[in-house]
């Protein structure tokens, strides 16, 4: 078995890896502090491939410069407000999150997914994430389980969308970070099971704790 790559006290960017936290079936997880002060998560490989480079505050510099660009060929904040494929995102995760008459609120505002309250205004979404890379990024959560707010969020393509899936996300109990297929390994409860347990609102404990042939018997 390889031996994961030690990113400890390595820089990216702005960040610094402090700890590996954990692993998906992407990579190895590592905690980082950021030059501005505040703590992050990511990926190994966004590391490296300098996908990753700040805590989201690099975002908000790029959408100040961007900001003024626009000011210099003529365009309002109020035009781009209106035209931007970012606040159909903005306007997207705001729905999904908090709307229980949309279709995707049961995968989302129904499991306790949110946004964060500086999120409640286009303007502080747009500083924070910046303009999208190209038409085939989408906003992405690093963190399947996490709520949509700056260190937790991407504008990411299909390939490294399929990194932060469901099925591949980290999950944390009894002390330890581990996918919920090495749970199921080491439980004997399917990773569907897990996942459809803690999709239907189970404590993380419990859906790895309580065995199916259990609950057949009753």
């Amino acid at each position: 078995m390889p031996i994961a790559e030690n990113l400890s006290g390595r820089r990216f960017g702005k960040l610094i890896a402090v700890c590996d936290i954990g692993k998906t079936k992407r990579g190895r997880v590592w905690k980082c502090v950021c030059d501005c002060g505040a703590e992050t998560t990511s990926i190994s490989t966004y590391l490296k491939n300098g996908h990753k480079r700040s805590c989201g505050c690099l975002h908000a510099e790029s959408a100040k410069v961007a900001g003024k660009k626009q000011r210099t060929h003529g365009h309002t904040t109020k035009e781009r407000k209106r035209s931007a494929s970012e606040y159909h995102a903005w306007a997207s995760m705001k729905s999904r999150c908090l709307n229980p008459n949309v279709h995707s609120y049961k995968r989302y505002g129904a499991r306790g997914i949110t946004v964060c309250e500086r999120w409640a205004e286009f303007q502080n979404f747009y500083e924070d994430m910046g303009p999208k890379p190209s038409s085939k990024h989408s906003l992405e959560r690093l963190d399947t389980n996490g709520n949509y707010e700056p260190a937790n969020c991407v504008w990411a393509d299909a390939f490294q969308q399929a990194s932060t899936r469901t099925n591949v996300r980290s999950i944390e109990a009894f002390g330890k970070i581990m996918t919920a297929a090495a749970w199921s390994r080491e439980t004997g409860i399917p990773a569907t099971v897990i996942r459809n347990r803690l999709d239907s609102g189970w404590d993380v404990e419990k859906a790895l704790s309580v065995s199916v042939r259990k609950l057949a018997r009753g």
